[in-house]
């Protein structure tokens, strides 16, 4: 299996000894470099031919070193925006939504940014739910099967406890749309009281547990009844090659 990481920043199409000007002087008119992942192969530790050109940053800001953290997925490392971020938001098909992580196999896990659905769950499987139903209308409206859409891993199973270490689990479950796992939700999380994805009425997790489904309130991840009526925030994940714009909500990426 392959690793992922962050590589390097490549200046080459810059004049080293004006270097520092034309920083400043893009800075000003808002142009954006762009960062690499570059594949390395396990065994060798050698750099692939396979590259993906897919995140920007400014040269006062670097949004991948400042901003994400790693974790284990089913298809490597994964990079994950942490509940302070600032700079996630992309705008898809007129939608804002968050970069909620970069999985493991270069495809962007987005989130929709507000609160436009609502549900009961009225199952503690999300397969069989009430929630999937609403979830697989939206996307058949609002965004259907685009070429950039891939289907996307999504852990629904059932946990009584939710605080690992990884995002690796068995038996995915595939599909366009779905929600934020309670694993997901608590790395995002981390020791804050508020994230980004804070919701006023509470939002459905994937995941169930006991007759209940876990939720996120306001930087608080519970149990809530099945019956209850929460936000549901839908989940996609995108393939594209490269992101303009700086990810801010001023300049969202798009592509």
């Amino acid at each position: 299996m392959k690793k992922f990481r962050i590589h390097k920043i490549d200046y080459s199409l810059y004049m080293i000894p004006l270097l520092v000007f034309s920083c400043s002087l893009l800075a000003l008119v808002g142009y954006t470099f762009s960062a690499k992942i570059i594949s390395f192969d396990e065994a060798s530790n050698k750099a692939s031919n396979d590259t993906k050109n897919i995140m920007n940053f400014d040269d006062s800001k670097n949004i991948i070193s400042n901003s994400l953290d790693s974790v284990r997925d089913n298809q490597g490392t994964s990079y994950y925006y942490k509940g302070d971020a600032r700079n996630n938001y992309i705008l898809l098909q007129g939608l804002l939504f968050r970069i909620v992580r970069i999985n493991g196999d270069g495809s962007l896990r987005i989130i929709l940014n507000e609160d436009v659905l609502q549900s009961e769950f009225n199952s503690d499987y999300y397969s069989e739910s009430d929630a999937k139903k609403v979830l697989d209308e939206w996307f058949t409206t609002n965004i259907g099967k685009q070429s950039y859409i891939v289907k996307g891993e999504f852990d629904i199973h059932s946990y009584e406890e939710y605080n690992f270490e990884s995002l690796e689990f068995y038996s995915p479950y595939f599909d366009y749309v779905g929600l934020l796992s309670v694993r997901e939700m608590n790395l995002i999380q981390g020791d804050l009281d508020t994230t980004y994805l804070d919701s006023i009425n509470g939002m459905y997790l994937s995941n169930g547990t006991e007759d209940a489904v876990w939720y996120y309130k306001s930087g608080k991840i519970g149990k809530s009844d099945i019956h209850n009526r929460l936000s549901l925030r839908p989940v996609i994940n995108i393939q594209v090659d490269h992101l303009d714009g700086l990810g801010t909500i001023d300049y969202p990426y798009t592509f």
